[in-house]
């Protein structure tokens, strides 16, 4: 057994236990299994193509492990380019990509195995590897690059385009120069032994590459989990208080005003009493939808506890608070909400305030919102109260400020 062969083993091993890898993965990370099954089909497929070249399925099989293995070879990297795309949520091109194959196991039958035509054989063969290479790692770029950042898919792509670019060399190499580009990978040739070094590397790469996207997606998971309210999808209290925390220090540094509004879902134990809290928890979501879509671009949306829900509006003055809690009222009470079979009017009572120029704590202003709620309640709900800021002498507070300091119902 000379080197080439042994380099040869060692990469049939090396796939086989990735595909073992991905497999085990594949049955416990549901979100990335399809993508996962794919690579383990790659590995599999890659892996049983470079065992074909061993003197045992050579003498067993004849002339049929060349075509198998030329054959299966390109199979594989049919399904590591559709488990990226899969894995990036991108259409999978499927009629593209099997008419090619065809194409290609259609070409490999004209072509024929003689040893005079090792040339075609091999050009086409890594010309079919390279595009196929360089087009996953185009698409794994663009569909990565908005859940990644442009790092992150860098590290796919490079080992992509590295691969591809080893294949178009082969390719070159095959045609300029037949004794060394298209001898058989199994003759222990300078160059292919280089090139069976080079795929042994790159491979690692890859599968590295592609397991620190995996991990990077549960994290990024794991981060909107912890920041996110299950049922609504919007920001939880936690994060919200963050986000407040983060806009006051904002507005302290610039003098830019900041708004908030706590915004509470009127007679909410009645529907959890009569449909039940599965009815009740289809009301929460779609008066949380209805919510984030009447909310501008900037503001921040949560929800911070049972039916009630938080709204920061940054760079919002009096006047921008007023016009945004009654827009926010008037969004969920306009029309009818649909559950329980039926159509059931849902209003909201909002709570308003604004943070005064000498404050720095955060839950201060929260907690005059969390008053002004609790007016809007008493006083009948279905109403916007903007809380009162008696206590804001005219020195301390901007023009604005001092005309939302007067009490005001702001229906």
């Amino acid at each position: 057994m000379n080197d080439a062969s042994i380099l040869i083993l060692a990469l049939a091993t090396q796939q086989l236990l990735f595909a073992t890898g991905w497999l085990l993965s594949a049955r416990y990370l549901a979100g990335a299994r399809a993508a996962m099954l794919h690579w383990a089909g790659f590995c599999l497929a890659s892996g049983g193509s470079l065992l074909l070249f061993t003197e045992l399925a050579r003498e067993a099989l004849g002339g049929a492990a060349m075509m198998l293995r030329n054959t299966g070879v390109v199979l594989a990297f049919v399904l590591l380019r559709r488990g990226l795309l899969a894995f990036t949520r991108q259409p999978l091109r499927d009629r593209e990509q099997w008419a090619l194959f065809a194409a290609f196991v259609a070409l490999m039958a004209v072509i024929g195995l003689a040893p005079a035509q090792a040339v075609e054989r091999t050009v086409v063969i890594s010309a079919m590897m390279s595009w196929l290479m360089v087009r996953a790692a185009i698409e794994a770029i663009r569909g990565g690059c908005a859940e990644f950042g442009g790092v992150p898919v860098a590290v796919i792509g490079s080992p992509l385009l590295l691969l591809g670019s080893v294949m178009a060399l082969r390719a070159v190499l095959a045609l300029t120069n037949p004794d060394t580009g298209a001898v058989s990978i199994t003759h222990a040739a300078h160059f292919n032994i280089m090139l069976l070094l080079t795929m042994v590397v790159i491979s690692s790469m890859l599968h590295v590459a592609l397991g620190f996207l995996v991990m990077r997606r549960m994290v990024l998971e794991l981060q909107h989990l912890s920041s996110h309210d299950s049922l609504t999808r919007l920001l939880n209290r936690r994060a919200f208080e963050q986000r407040l925390a983060q806009e006051v220090a904002a507005s302290r540094r610039t003098g830019a005003p900041l708004g908030l509004l706590m915004v509470d879902i009127d007679h909410f134990k009645h529907i959890n009493d009569r449909f039940g809290h599965h009815v009740g928890d289809t009301a929460l979501r779609q008066t949380a939808q209805r919510l984030a879509q009447a909310a501008r671009l900037n503001d921040v949306v949560a929800r911070v506890g049972g039916e009630e829900f938080g709204v920061l509006l940054p760079a919002t003055d009096a006047a921008g608070i007023r016009q945004s809690a009654e827009r926010l009222r008037h969004a969920v009470g306009h029309e009818p909400l649909a559950f329980a079979d039926g159509l059931h009017l849902v209003t909201v009572s909002v709570g308003a305030s604004m943070l005064l120029t000498q404050e720095a704590d955060p839950e201060v202003v929260l907690r005059r919102a969390d008053q002004a709620l609790y007016r809007a309640k008493a006083e009948g709900r279905d109403r916007v109260v903007f809380d009162t800021l008696a206590q804001v002498s005219d020195g301390d507070a901007a023009t604005p400020l001092r005309a939302a300091s007067r009490p005001a119902e702001l229906r």
